[in-house]
């Protein structure tokens, strides 16, 4: 049974790959340039473009199950893929795809709308915070040891792509997962200073977090506008607790594990 992992490269992708191996599935990916993917040996690796799906029409060959992300012509690929004769498709959504009033997540429930109309057999893997987004601290916290953003209290459960991946894995390689929503989320709801405090913890230095004001992040912030916008309105919710419920199940790795693991991008 070979699966065709997208995005193999990825936070989730590569570990995605790493646990089929192990587990001696065959597993195909896609490249724009196989011969730079760096993927293991193991991998079978074809050139094509997934934002032009007639590219990757061969990838699909002998394919039975995939695991699709949400950046691409989805319709396009899913079309090429169901003529391939792939059985089951396992995504990458969000769980903010649950939040029906929230404009921030509309690609993610578009994206599961169109799998679940593609009439493949689906299971929608959707993931919370990730904790490879606190990666955009790590300029601040390399050169000054400081994280300095609005909405201190802003709490979220970053989860590990490990967590990500082994639902991924569930997902591909067992029955009775079809139809089915796995939300997922971190271990425990932290503030930003306690995310901060974290990372402090996995990488042996002392960090603070400090709180300033919506216009002193605009004005120091390098982001397109559309993007600050969007962040500012996600984070005021997330502090006022107003941002909507949705059931998840908890991962196991802290980020404290995954600063240590990551060390070296905040020294």
């Amino acid at each position: 049974m070979t699966i065709l992992v997208t995005g193999a490269t990825g936070n989730v992708g590569r570990p995605l790959v790493d646990l089929l191996l192990a587990a001696g599935q065959p597993v195909r990916a896609t490249s724009r340039r196989p011969e730079t993917a760096g993927l293991p040996a193991e991998v079978d690796v074809r050139g094509g473009d997934l934002s032009q799906p007639d590219s990757v029409s061969a990838a699909f060959d002998g394919v039975e199950r995939l695991f699709l992300l949400s950046d691409w012509d989805t319709a396009g690929l899913l079309d090429r893929a169901k003529r391939a004769g792939v059985r089951r498709v396992v995504t990458l959504s969000s769980v903010g795809a649950q939040l029906t009033d929230q404009a921030f997540w509309d690609g993610h429930r578009e994206f599961e709308q169109v799998v679940q109309a593609s009439g493949l057999p689906w299971t929608h893997i959707q993931p919370g915070m990730f904790t490879t987004n606190l990666l955009q601290w790590s300029e601040q916290i390399r050169a000054h040891g400081v994280v300095r953003e609005p909405y201190a209290g802003a709490g979220a459960d970053p989860v590990h792509p490990l967590d990500i991946a082994d639902l991924a894995f569930e997902a591909l390689t067992t029955e009775g997962l079809e139809g089915v929503r796995r939300p997922v989320v971190g271990p425990q709801v932290l503030t930003k200073p306690e995310m901060v405090a974290a990372i402090g913890q996995g990488i042996g230095r002392e960090l603070r977090f400090e709180e300033i004001s919506v216009e002193q992040f605009r004005a120091e912030t390098s982001l397109p506008e559309f993007i600050v916008d969007a962040m500012l309105r996600l984070w005021q919710q997330m502090a006022e607790g107003t941002l909507g419920e949705f059931r998840a199940e908890r991962g196991t790795r802290t980020v404290r594990d995954w600063a240590a693991e990551n060390a070296e991008a905040f020294r």
